[in-house]
């Protein structure tokens, strides 16, 4: 209903203004805790959240991955 909305709308604004790029998926300590391919990976990907730009099966503020290639237009949400 109407709460829910309004509830929606103050959590798309909060959410729109998490600077992602500034908590990054890796750092560069973390390369000594795995293995080069495994750290070589993990840094294609950045940090998203689901901000209701896209259609998506997963509530607004969820966690996920995206290409760091892609623009953000390639995002990955896991719930397992």
């Amino acid at each position: 209903g109407m709460e829910e909305a309004k509830s929606a709308s103050s959590l798309a604004a909060q959410t729109a203004s998490v600077d992602l790029n500034e908590n990054p998926l890796v750092r560069a300590e973390d390369e000594q805790l795995v293995d080069a391919f495994v750290f070589f990976v993990a840094s294609q990907y950045k940090r998203c959240i689901v901000d209701g730009s896209q259609r998506s099966r997963y509530a607004l503020g969820f966690p996920g991955l995206a290409c760091i290639h892609c623009a953000g237009q390639r995002k990955f949400y896991y719930q397992d």
